[in-house]
């Protein structure tokens, strides 16, 4: 069996980005995930759905306020997806008596 290229585009910011991983579901969109630094310091997550001629049909980031990593993104038979991954958040700390 011979592989086939089914298109070929570049896509990212002006800053590092890298995919970690590439799912197709069973419409054929595909989900892309990876870290991006183009929406702050870091690392944040990004995800991109693209259509099955790689136009891309949304991007979305999430971040704390350090690096956040995707770990692994599986596609579902509802043809959505599940992603998994890290981020690390600074919380607020309350140093109130009340609250103690």
């Amino acid at each position: 069996m011979t592989a086939q290229l089914t298109f070929q585009k570049n896509y990212g910011t002006h800053y590092v980005d890298y995919a970690s991983k590439i799912i197709q579901n069973n419409n054929g969109d595909f989900f892309i995930t990876g870290v991006t630094q183009g929406f702050g310091a870091g690392g944040n997550i990004f995800l991109m759905n693209m259509a099955s001629d790689g136009s891309i049909k949304w991007v979305k980031d999430f971040f704390g306020v350090n690096s956040d990593i995707p770990y692994d993104m599986i596609s579902n038979q509802d043809g959505g997806f599940s992603l998994v991954g890290s981020t690390w958040v600074l919380e607020q700390v309350i140093q109130d008596s009340e609250y103690l």
